[in-house]
């Protein structure tokens, strides 16, 4: 479904398909923000392609729920706040596109 000119918020149907291992939304205009529990019904999703879209507020919290994810693509758009710390529990994640957005990264040793 990637640019299409697709418009609104994004339905919540697309977050209960279990059986969905890629999602695609880029170069659209969706806004507003992803649900913090966006991969509790996902359980085999392996690429979230947000980019390019007018998504804001927080990044999801429970993001470390996407067991399988590889790809994580969720550049240009309006995110705001830190980045969750449990993202680094993504043991599979192998690319990860933040850019574009207004985060922050916290860190302490």
């Amino acid at each position: 479904m990637q640019y299409n000119g697709l418009k609104g918020r994004v339905p919540l149907v697309f977050f209960n398909m279990s059986s969905l291992t890629i999602l695609g939304l880029s170069g659209n205009s969706f806004k507003g923000r992803l649900p913090d529990n966006i991969c509790q019904n996902l359980p085999s999703i392996q690429g979230l392609y947000f980019s390019i879209n007018q998504f804001n507020g927080p990044l999801p919290s429970q993001l470390w729920q996407c067991k399988q994810l590889l790809v994580l693509s969720l550049s240009v758009n309006n995110f705001s706040g830190s980045i969750p710390r449990n993202i680094g529990n993504l043991t599979q994640l192998q690319k990860i596109y933040l850019g574009f957005n207004n985060l922050t990264c916290t860190y302490s040793s």
